[in-house]
């Protein structure tokens, strides 16, 4: 383990590999059964934890996105909902470039939109999956957030 890292970790940073989601993860978040429903909830729990400093505002402007993706699956418009999908990521990408707080949140589900633009994870139940997900994150994200619930 380098210097650099170590010294992060002893500061409670966590380094970047750490923030993002593996493929193991992204597996677990697309297909979730009865024997691991714990476990996807407590990753999307990590997740909220760990960007608690976005600003609500930010992921709830990412939450409309992803419920009308959910729309889109349900009416079997994947093509609509796979462009919907591209267009949110390059708007966290554009977030990511304007605050600095949002670019970890961007690099973890990046991870998990590659998955489902190279047609890894892009049936209807990946994508009902995808937005269940983004709905506890944004869930949690209101519990541990540094301004916490009204």
């Amino acid at each position: 383990m380098g210097r650099w890292r170590l010294l992060r970790r002893r500061r409670g940073v966590p380094s970047s590999e750490e923030d993002t989601l593996n493929e193991e993860d992204v597996k677990l978040i697309m297909n979730p059964s009865r024997e691991n429903w714990s476990k996807w909830n407590n990753l999307a729990e990590e997740v909220a934890k760990k960007f608690k400093k976005v600003k609500t505002h930010q992921l709830r402007k990412v939450y409309s996105e992803v419920e009308i993706v959910r729309r889109l699956a349900k009416e079997n418009s994947i093509d609509e909902a796979l462009k919907r999908i591209a267009m949110i990521r390059a708007r966290l990408a554009h977030s990511a470039g304007r605050m600095k707080d949002i670019r970890k949140f961007y690099e973890a589900i990046r991870v998990m939109t590659d998955k489902i633009l190279d047609n890894t994870y892009s049936k209807k139940e990946h994508l009902e999956n995808f937005c269940s997900f983004m709905e506890a994150v944004v869930a949690y994200h209101k519990y541990y957030s540094e301004t916490g619930g009204r």
